[in-house]
């Protein structure tokens, strides 16, 4: 798996979409896609910390440039609940 080509694409749909949405600082981003697909395969079936950490090497950069909070939403176990930094979860009323 080519997760250069991963970091790549993730950094380009990051500048794709500042561009168009045009986001205020403070706002919340939230990430929701599938690191089983990311590497090719059904979703939910072959979940991939390498693949995740490829996507997130593209876009916090951006994201943290942006002045974004960003938001990872989980998968079914977690009942797809949104991850985010704690710091960033008091600071809007979150648990």
């Amino acid at each position: 798996m080519d997760f250069e080509a991963i970091t790549d694409q993730a950094r380009q749909a990051m500048d794709i979409l500042l561009q168009a949405a045009t986001p205020k600082p403070g706002s919340l981003l939230v990430l929701g896609c599938s690191t089983s697909e990311t590497v090719g395969s059904r979703i939910g079936s072959n979940s991939s910390a390498d693949a995740a950490q490829a996507i997130l090497k593209g876009i916090l950069p951006k994201v943290r440039e942006a002045g974004l909070i960003l938001a990872v939403q989980g998968c079914e176990h977690i009942n797809r609940s949104l991850c985010l930094e704690r710091a960033d979860a008091e600071r809007l009323g979150l648990t």
